[in-house]
């Protein structure tokens, strides 16, 4: 008060002095309580942009006093009908979230909508998927990542990979980046659990990074899995592009899990109250364990499982009628083990286009010799169009051929043509002879587009008399 007096006295012709005291007086017991746009009490000049400044640098909050802050910001109903005189008495602007680089709503919409963040848009892949930050993280030499790599880290936010253990200064770092603080193990480096993936990526243990490199090999693959060295520097869930050729149809849509859990509690409870009360409702450990060890069993016939060797997975009824398409079984191709190893290795466009027009040549080439009466189209546009003729399927073979010396491995080619021949013979012997029972009403439930396999014990000999047992993850499968 004494201020204000005092800055009243020195020059009352000074209108911007008396405004400014005013301003200090009418708000500074507000200002006090607003963490985020509070200035000293001794600050004597005012924003002159008032209640329109919506400069929200902590430089200029420090610098300048300002009005208060409208705690319904830009939802204000004041501010959007236009009142002169409220928007001259508050401020109407998006507030920084006060957790500032450590916010974990990065995904959340709504959040980053209402709140600045000090980082860019957030990567839709961050923290375990993208490509390009994984590639990022593994090298030592920044420049020499494609320019594409380069431009998306700087242009989108990720999560760092140590987050409360993150030794990185440089200014690039953490303007690009988000530092998720996780709960320290209470344990330690006394952890038992060291050797737990989903416990490793849930809480942050002493030199382990939060978000551990990804292990070139995928888990089912990886020979050092089980070594605590290996796990403590590299993740083996979430492996991208794994799983290409399990497609998902959305079978399960209209079913109510919960409800079903719902329901088979009630009956279990219902059953339960018919029991001699002197009775204890108990499950013998030996039955428990049966039934967490039992795993989904298919039969097939021999043909069937020669096909699976060649294709390098099992097929459903829809998938095998689908093999009457070149283009389908080129995509097969390419979605094979050894294709996609070839693809992760060098994580390169222009050598994916040019081993997918060669793929798709040699099966096309394949098919026109079985089928030659009816020719082959591309039925699908691509950038380099697929000739129909025969002769041109040889010419876009051997124009690749000439290209991949410069761009892969000799023995990788021979792996790709191999592969790409073995696919189209046996997709077409199967396409021509197809196998299984083959329902009419499987097409109308659906259920045609499923493998199917029994919980257990397998007796329906007429399938065929190769059993495979299939490990239990693939219950987890949303169509399952």
């Amino acid at each position: 008060l004494i201020y204000v007096l005092f800055a009243l006295t020195q020059d009352k012709n000074d209108d911007r002095r008396i405004r400014s005291a005013q301003y200090h007086l009418k708000y500074s017991a507000a200002v006090e309580h607003d963490l985020g746009h509070s200035n000293e009490l001794e600050s004597t000049e005012l924003c002159r942009d008032g209640g329109r400044c919506k400069n929200m640098d902590p430089d200029h909050l420090k610098a300048y006093r300002h009005v208060p802050l409208c705690r319904y910001h830009l939802e204000c109903v004041d501010f959007i009908r236009g009142s002169a005189e409220h928007c001259r008495d508050y401020r109407h602007c998006k507030p920084t979230c006060r957790f500032g680089h450590f916010c974990v709503k990065f995904h959340d919409e709504k959040h980053l909508s209402e709140e600045n963040h000090p980082f860019p848009s957030p990567c839709p892949f961050t923290p375990f998927h993208c490509r390009q930050y994984n590639s990022l993280c593994e090298t030592n030499n920044t420049r020499a990542l494609p320019i594409d790599v380069q431009k998306h880290c700087l242009q989108y936010s990720h999560v760092c990979r140590y987050g409360r253990q993150c030794y990185e200064t440089s200014d690039i770092h953490w303007k690009t980046t988000i530092h998720v603080i996780r709960n320290i193990c209470s344990l330690g480096d006394k952890c038992t659990k060291i050797d737990q993936d989903d416990h490793l990526t849930s809480f942050s243990h002493p030199g382990i990074a939060d978000i551990r490199r990804l292990c070139p090999y995928q888990a089912n693959a990886c020979r050092d899995k089980q070594k605590p060295e290996h796990i403590k520097q590299y993740r083996h869930h979430g492996k991208h592009d794994s799983s290409g050729v399990i497609s998902c149809f959305g079978q399960n849509n209209k079913t109510n899990f919960v409800k079903n859990q719902v329901r088979t509690i009630q009956a279990i409870n219902k059953y339960a109250k018919t029991l001699n009360p002197n009775n204890i409702l108990s499950i013998p450990m030996e039955i428990q364990k049966w039934i967490k060890g039992l795993q989904p069993v298919h039969r097939c016939s021999k043909v069937i499982f020669e096909s699976i060797l060649v294709h390098g997975h099992v097929m459903s009824r829809s998938h095998m009628e689908n093999l009457k398409n070149p283009l389908f079984v080129a995509q097969a191709v390419q979605e094979h083990k050894r294709i996609r190893g070839i693809f992760d290795r060098y994580k390169t466009p222009a050598i994916e286009d040019h081993v997918k027009e060669y793929i798709r040549a040699i099966v096309s080439l394949e098919y026109s010799k079985k089928h030659s009466k009816t020719p082959v189209t591309d039925a699908t546009p691509s950038k380099t169009p697929m000739p129909v003729d025969s002769n041109d399927y040889y010419d876009t073979i051997l124009k690749k051929e000439r290209i991949f010396p410069s761009l892969i491995k000799p023995d990788e080619v021979i792996i790709i043509k191999n592969c790409a021949i073995a696919i189209a013979e046996a997709s077409w012997n199967l396409y021509n002879s197809p196998s299984g029972i083959g329902y009419s009403n499987d097409k109308a439930l659906g259920t045609d587009k499923h493998v199917f396999s029994v919980l257990g014990p397998h007796l329906g000999h007429y399938y065929g008399d190769i059993f495979l047992v299939f490990k239990s993850d693939v219950m987890f499968h949303p169509d399952t």
